[in-house]
């Protein structure tokens, strides 16, 4: 007869198999059966992230919308430990394996995953589960900005919109838009994880990614987005050489400080906020197409390694007249 922590491994590698099944709307059936009928969340070492059974498995609803492809998570190692009679406890390392369009992925740094499991009829089944990186600081987490807000003192904010998007969405059918923004913010994603950024969200054709939210510190943030920008531009031109349908952006960068965090109760973001984000939201605006904009400031921090040309002072709405300069891309 297998022993309680026998069985309790058993169930955790059948959580993963469930959690790493098809995204489908049989998903969540497959999953349930692995939580106990008192299980009270999920998060990370320092905060509850979702504090009840429901709640936890509004993250599974979600991921059926934010990663349509799928998610697999694989076990490096497992072990576990009794606390009486009916509970256990696991400790485990464990790899996300985010599956993107065109058989891509996109492999997490290993996570250490820790868990209480409670005797239910013949079963051991997760109570509690905190997911943690095994090294570093709480600024670490696998959840970034889910303990408490953060300022980062150092960062550079990357924005992006779409050149005449209304007219596009107007002229084509919603499922082709769909795809096709699909496909372009998915190696947008791609790009700007390369060049050690951060995506924050989209807002409808408007993509933001900030660099320098690492915990540790980045001399090389402002490089590191415009390098980011850059190779989203070229991407944009090599596509519309072969493609029928062209799409165009404008690119605004701006660096200094900002608050970085996890707030409200629903739908929980990581995301980032301050005069630095306002103001790269400003600077994206007065941009040209197929142009970087960038501050003052965040020239300063690059101008050794881009060429650059000044654009004079212009107007942001409600900033003023800002010293602006454009990053002159070579092919």
């Amino acid at each position: 007869m297998a022993s309680i922590e026998e069985k309790t491994r058993k169930e955790f590698s059948g959580l993963l198999s469930a959690i790493s099944s098809r995204m489908d709307e049989g998903r969540l059936a497959r999953i349930t059966p692995f939580l106990h009928p008192e299980c009270t969340g999920f998060g990370t070492a320092f905060q509850e992230v979702f504090k009840n059974k429901n709640d936890w498995l509004s993250l599974f609803r979600e991921e059926l919308v934010q990663l349509p492809n799928g998610i697999q998570v694989n076990q490096k190692w497992a072990e576990t430990f009794p606390v009486n009679e009916t509970t256990t406890g696991l400790m485990a390392e464990i790899i996300f394996v985010l599956k993107l369009p065109n058989n891509k992925k996109i492999e997490i740094d290993p996570v250490r995953a820790s868990a209480i499991y409670k005797r239910e009829g013949d079963r051991m089944l997760v109570t509690h589960m905190h997911l943690s990186y095994p090294f570093g600081e709480a600024n670490d987490e696998i959840f970034p900005g889910s303990k408490e807000p953060r300022l980062y003192e150092e960062a550079t904010v990357l924005f992006t919109d779409f050149v005449g998007f209304t007219n596009i969405v107007s002229t084509i059918p919603p499922k082709k838009l769909l795809k096709e923004l699909n496909e372009l913010y998915g190696q947008f994603d791609d790009i700007v994880q390369e060049h050690h950024l951060i995506k924050i969200k989209t807002i409808g054709d408007a993509y933001m990614a900030v660099a320098g939210l690492n915990g540790k510190g980045d001399p090389d943030h402002a490089v590191n987005a415009a390098k980011a920008g850059i190779e989203i531009l070229k991407y944009l031109e090599n596509r519309n050489k072969v493609t029928g349908l062209k799409w165009n952006i404008r690119a605004g960068i701006h660096s200094g400080a900002l608050v970085g965090g996890v707030i409200g109760r629903n739908h929980l973001q990581f995301d980032v906020w301050g005069d630095t984000v306002n103001t790269a939201s400003r600077i994206v605006a007065v941009s040209e197409t197929g142009r970087i904009n960038l501050s003052a400031y965040t020239y300063d921090l690059i101008k050794e390694q881009f060429p650059c040309e000044y654009r004079g002072r212009i107007n942001a709405k409600g900033k003023g007249e800002i010293d602006m300069y454009f990053i002159n891309c070579t092919s």
